[in-house]
């Protein structure tokens, strides 16, 4: 199990528990069932890659996730924007 996190790691393939426990030839219920290796596996998901094969830079889940969250606000008061035009110039 961490053969297989050390070589996803470098060469920069996305680190998933699914994935791993296919690379290192585990069934993926047994590796839940063993919540150290359980917890390596979510520990490598939240790290950033280090090595890219597009050659781009590497981002972590985490920054991902931020940058998810700030689309979701900006969609939300870009909707609430249109809501607010549309009282204020009803169509006739």
């Amino acid at each position: 199990m961490t053969n297989a996190l050390r070589a996803a790691a470098q060469n920069g393939t996305p680190i998933s528990v699914s994935g791993i426990a296919r690379q290192a030839g585990f069934d993926r219920t047994s590796l839940y069932r063993h919540r150290v290796l359980l917890a390596l596996g979510h520990a490598a998901e939240l790290k950033p890659a280090t090595h890219d094969p597009a050659g781009a830079t590497p981002v972590s889940r985490a920054s991902l996730q931020t940058d998810l969250a700030n689309a979701q606000a900006r969609n939300t008061r870009l909707a609430t924007r249109i809501q607010r035009w549309k009282s204020a110039y009803p169509r006739r």
